[in-house]
């Protein structure tokens, strides 16, 4: 009986009950000895809200008067007003933030980035990588059409006008996108 007793204390031993980590464990970066991957965090709506809100604004902004300073369909005359640098200054400047805001988007994702947050949450993933696209997007047709400055703007150059339509349709499939954050922010 003494022996059938050690055996059972023995076994008890050895199936010993862990409990899961908790959340703010993981997060912290602890995990289980037998986890080999980590799972993954989701940040919160208002958390990726916060990345695209200070610059959401800004964009739509300036977009809105490069649609009032300046013709995007008709090349060689691209500034309304002759004298105006907006025209050719202001899609770059936007462009840098369109740039750092997928970057900041990515960041918040990546575990290995000190913005890290956590993965966006399900209900937004989609608005965040359409973001991302859009973003990147919108910046190189501003760079296609950067290389061509001169031929679109002050001459009728060959491939201008799709350069302008182009860089006015990423433009507003730009502004549409920081509209859609509308709602969490």
């Amino acid at each position: 009986m003494a022996a059938a007793a050690a055996v059972l204390f023995a076994l008890a031993g050895c199936s010993e009950t862990r409990e899961p980590p908790r959340a703010s464990e993981l997060r912290e970066g602890s995990t289980s000895e037998s986890t080999k991957t980590k799972p993954v965090d989701y940040a919160t709506i208002g958390e990726y809200a916060s990345i695209v809100a200070p610059v959401s604004g800004e964009i739509r902004t300036r977009a809105a008067g490069l649609d009032t300073d300046c013709s995007w369909v008709s090349p060689g005359s691209v500034s309304i007003n002759p004298y105006a640098v907006t025209c050719s200054l202001e899609p770059v400047s936007i462009s840098y933030q369109a740039r750092a805001l997928s970057r900041s988007l990515d960041g918040a994702a990546d575990r290995d980035v000190a913005a890290y947050v956590g993965a966006p949450p399900v209900k937004i993933a989609g608005l965040v990588e359409d973001t991302k696209v859009t973003a990147t997007v919108f910046a190189r047709s501003v760079r296609a059409l950067d290389h061509s400055t001169y031929d679109c703007i002050v001459t009728d150059g060959p491939g201008c006008l799709q350069l302008l339509t182009d860089f006015s349709n990423a433009k507003d499939d730009l502004v549409a996108q920081l509209d859609a954050w509308d709602a969490y922010i």
